[in-house]
């Protein structure tokens, strides 16, 4: 598997957090608490809160 850094921005544009994906459209991530949430175009969508917790802003591939 490709591992991908995934950038989350804030409403200023700002990047404000990074997570790991770990596949399936599966990320994880520390938000308070260690997390493993769902993932896609949009960004995190937190399926406790039924809401997005984070913006997509960019990936970047980690070359090994």
């Amino acid at each position: 598997m490709r591992e991908t850094l995934h950038f989350f921005d804030n409403a200023e544009s700002k990047i404000v957090h990074v997570g790991i994906i770990t596949g399936n459209s599966k990320i994880i991530h520390a938000s308070g608490k260690v997390r493993i949430d769902s993932l896609d175009h949009h960004g995190i969508f937190n399926a406790d809160t039924k809401k997005y917790s984070h913006n997509l802003r960019m990936i970047k591939r980690i070359i090994s």
